[in-house]
């Protein structure tokens, strides 16, 4: 059975990329990141665009879209999103060409090669956001970020998979106590904006009970989070359920502008 490799390539408000590699090819569940960077990180991990199939969006903000306009003309890389969200990039990002576009109405599958890929409903202030389910001959992966809520069902979504991408975006007083605008923390803090570290460990719990290996840590806030906070808060779950850290799951916090560790299964 060939290896899968997981890692984030950027994590947090200025841009976001997952990488999932199966047998030399892979997919990237956003592109935040302008084209150097993307192609630097992916260098830095083994990979390339020439290896990458297909990138899926989860929502139309240019933390998931700054690297599209320049992937795919050169690449030919086709992009998958719900219609809502293609719509959206194609407004943001006037001169783009649309050829490579496929429409990926959210809860559809789309499969290719050791990859299959299924997006579910998350609840986020953009036009419909989404996370994915990825399937690999070896276990699934989950990702789930830019969400007010873990979804009906989300738990349950995750906690087939064997590794997870798992958004803890702010710590609660943090953001109370800081320096954004009411209307600002209100958005973040509710529930069309982003998952707490409170929020995060409700969702860690049930990974915990169901067999999931590995999580990171996703899309911390610089400003309303550090990941000493986001790791004390999970390391507090796992001690309140009696689970030992990097024994019966591993947990990480993914690393703002450079690739995290890959994690090899």
């Amino acid at each position: 059975m060939q290896k899968v490799r997981v890692c984030t390539l950027f994590s947090g408000s200025s841009a976001n990329s997952v990488f999932i590699e199966v047998g030399g090819r892979g997919i990237l569940i956003d592109a935040g990141a302008n084209i150097t960077r993307c192609r630097e990180s992916l260098e830095s991990v083994g990979s390339s665009f020439e290896k990458i199939t297909a990138v899926f969006v989860k929502q139309e903000q240019s933390d998931q879209i700054k690297g599209r306009s320049c992937i795919y003309p050169r690449d030919k890389i086709p992009v998958l999103a719900n219609k809502p969200t293609l719509y959206g990039i194609k407004s943001s990002l006037y001169d783009i060409d649309t050829s490579f576009f496929r429409e990926m109405p959210t809860g559809s599958k789309a499969s290719g090669g050791e990859f299959e890929v299924q997006s579910f409903a998350t609840s986020h202030d953009s036009a419909e956001s989404v996370g994915y389910i990825i399937t690999t001959p070896s276990g699934k992966i989950g990702v789930m970020t830019d969400t007010g809520v873990c979804p009906p069902g989300g738990k349950e979504l995750l906690g087939s998979c064997r590794v997870v991408i798992l958004e803890s975006n702010h710590d609660e007083t943090m953001l109370l106590s800081g320096k954004y605008p009411y209307f600002l923390k209100k958005r973040v803090g509710g529930p069309r904006g982003h998952l707490s570290n409170l929020q995060a460990g409700e969702v860690l719990s049930s990974l915990v009970s169901s067999g999931t290996q590995r999580v990171f840590l996703a899309h911390l806030s610089k400003e309303n989070n550090t990941p000493r906070l986001a790791m004390e808060s999970a390391e507090k779950v796992l001690c309140d359920l009696g689970a030992q850290p990097g024994k019966d799951i591993q947990v990480s916090v993914s690393p703002r502008d450079i690739p995290s560790e890959v994690y090899t299964f």
